[in-house]
């Protein structure tokens, strides 16, 4: 009787981090494409998550750029580290001195 008690709880500890473990990635497009708008430059921000805990905050209006074609929003995380991104594509704005 012991021994299939102990046989079991080897069982769970063994297969326990197969059936937690996990990796996502997931890929959001926050605005229909502006076809419009050429998109030669790219610009990104990203913040860390730690134990499921995101830690910073993202904002597209620090970008460089004018018109947006693209604004996509990403998380991925393996176990209990991973990261949220936001990207842009569009048009770089244009300095006038």
């Amino acid at each position: 009787m012991l021994h299939s008690a102990t046989s079991r709880i080897g069982w769970i500890g063994l297969l326990s981090p197969l059936l937690l473990a996990g990796c996502i990635n997931i890929s959001t497009q926050l605005q229909p494409e502006d076809k419009s708008v050429k998109g030669t430059e790219t610009w990104s921000e990203c913040v860390p998550i730690i134990f499921g805990l995101g830690a910073g905050t993202l904002d597209v209006r620090s970008s460089y750029l004018a018109r947006l074609k693209t604004l996509e929003y990403q998380e991925f995380m393996f176990l209990f580290f991973g990261g949220r991104c936001l990207e842009a594509t569009g048009e770089r704005a244009t300095k006038t001195n």
